[in-house]
């Protein structure tokens, strides 16, 4: 399944280092197109892949995790719509 990550660092030191590392160790592969958004590809549903990651972030800190069926538009690298395509078709 193809989920989309966006999240807010809400504390004063933006160490995204332990964040980034638990969105790239999942199974599977990835995006990272925005500033605060990711694409992964991975067979973890969307609790295991929010433990996986929330666990490496500050408590105050905000994490969404949305799965992506399709229906998606806008304007980003090639490289990015190429993989989007080859995992969602469209």
């Amino acid at each position: 399944m193809v989920y989309l990550i966006t999240y807010d660092i809400n504390t004063a030191i933006k160490d995204y280092s332990a964040m980034y590392d638990a969105i790239k160790g999942v199974s599977g592969d990835y995006q990272h197109p925005l500033e605060s958004v990711w694409l992964v590809n991975t067979p973890m549903d969307r609790v295991q892949l929010f433990n996986t990651i929330h666990a490496k972030m500050n408590p105050q800190d905000y994490l969404l995790i949305v799965e992506i069926k399709g229906n998606y538009y806008g304007w980003l690298n090639t490289n990015v719509w190429q993989w989007m395509k080859s995992k969602l078709g469209y």
